[in-house]
């Protein structure tokens, strides 16, 4: 399952997650909900998307279980590292 995150600018990221603990997580840890993503001849979420201030977002995804994936602002994915929103 990927977790992901990258800055939004002005001390806000945003993290994209596959796994529904780190999204639970990111609900209780009250980051904003920006997507949820779905599969259209399954049912249920896949994938969620939040928002929110960096020291939270990074206490998140650093607790998500398979690691985090370093988003650059290009969106492309380069290298796993537990730090978050370019840290």
């Amino acid at each position: 399952m990927n977790t992901c995150a990258w800055s939004l600018g002005g001390g806000t990221c945003a993290l994209y997650t596959e796994d529904p603990e780190a999204a639970k997580a990111a609900r209780q840890a009250n980051l904003r909900p920006m997507a949820t993503y779905y599969h259209l001849k399954s049912k249920g979420a896949f994938a969620w998307q939040f928002a929110g201030p960096e020291e939270k977002v990074k206490a998140v995804a650093k607790a998500a279980k398979k690691g985090v994936k370093k988003c650059p602002e290009n969106g492309v994915v380069r290298a796993v590292s537990e730090n978050a929103c370019g840290a």
